[in-house]
């Protein structure tokens, strides 16, 4: 079984999470991008922390390199 994928990225000052469970995109009417309760004044190793904090079993990611 391949493991679930959270991948973040940003989009008008708030932190987005993309997620590949399909669990996740039923339960939002299809959408794999939904925003966090973060906004860019936090920073991206920090969202990371909290949301692999949130979902154990996912391997969160960036959409852009550090």
């Amino acid at each position: 079984m391949q493991k679930e994928t959270i991948t973040l990225s940003h989009h008008d000052g708030t932190w987005m999470a993309t997620y590949s469970a399909a669990s996740v995109i039923d339960a939002f009417d299809g959408c794999d991008t939904i925003p966090t309760a973060y906004t860019t004044c936090t920073d991206a190793i920090t969202v990371a922390e909290r949301i692999q904090a949130a979902n154990p079993d996912a391997s969160v990611l960036f959409d852009f390199i550090l």
